[in-house]
């Protein structure tokens, strides 16, 4: 059990850091061609994307726990279960959320002493 706790964790960890550099590398480029080809803006706008994705995912995860507090049927459950053994999709939406705005933060560090 441990240990498909921690492969679901790896995975999903992972997961979070692609999403996380993808927002990077798709915000920056358009931070920067909208900032007169400046990587200060650049690092800027991706900054601050980040920081409204990773909100944005905790948003829309309490509020799949507000309305779907009942356990519904899932057509998909099956196909879930082959990628995550023990995590629900809840789990995996907080820890992908959760890595990206600690990479927002990290990113934000980063800035501040550049």
């Amino acid at each position: 059990m441990i240990r498909k706790i921690v492969k679901d964790s790896i995975k999903t960890i992972g997961l979070g850091v692609a999403i996380s550099v993808g927002l990077f590398v798709m915000l920056c480029a358009i931070g920067s061609l909208s900032g007169g080809f400046r990587i200060a803006a650049g690092l800027e706008t991706a900054r601050a994307g980040m920081f409204i994705a990773g909100a944005l995912g905790l948003f829309v995860l309490a509020g799949s726990n507000l309305f779907f507090r009942q356990k519904q049927e899932w057509k998909h459950k099956d196909a879930w279960k082959k990628m995550y053994a023990v995590f629900s999709y809840k789990v995996v939406l907080g820890m992908i959320s959760a890595v990206v705005l600690l990479l927002a933060s990290a990113l934000e560090y980063v800035m501040y002493y550049l």
